[in-house]
């Protein structure tokens, strides 16, 4: 018998299953499965002990308040993220809204650019000045 085989036995014993002189041998000659099986021995006696323990009847209500106290943090927490995203978006978009307004009201043909010149209160003046201004310098 190798480890493998003495692992897989190992496991059936639990459950019931006669060992057989083979796994006793290999027991007794592998020091690694001498402590796995030693290990296993050790545990099936803890779980044994620990279900023998008296347990207070009002466990399960403290786990359960924890589990739902637990579960109302975690909702809390994504209601304020969806609050927090839908800000963020909702300013976003604003922005961009802005933006896009601002473009679109932009005076962009002749004729607008031409009334807003026109109708300002020196009409005509700054023209003048510029052209005045050209011909100094070039002299």
């Amino acid at each position: 018998m190798n480890c493998v085989e003495f692992e897989i036995q190992l496991a059936k014993l639990k459950s019931g299953a006669n060992p057989g002189v083979e796994f006793l041998e290999h027991k007794s000659q592998c020091p690694k499965c001498m402590e796995l099986a030693s290990r296993a021995d050790e545990l099936y006696h803890f779980i044994a002990d620990d279900a023998k323990k008296t347990v207070s009847p009002f466990l399960s209500t403290r786990i359960m308040a924890e589990l739902d106290k637990k579960a109302l943090e975690v909702h809390i927490s994504i209601q304020k993220a969806w609050q927090i995203a839908a800000v963020s978006l909702a300013l976003i978009a604003g922005f961009n809204l802005a933006l896009f307004m601002d473009y679109r009201q932009s005076p962009t043909d002749a004729d607008s650019v031409l009334s807003e010149y026109f109708f300002a209160g020196n009409a005509g003046m700054e023209i003048e000045n510029n052209w005045l201004k050209l011909s100094t310098d070039e002299e």
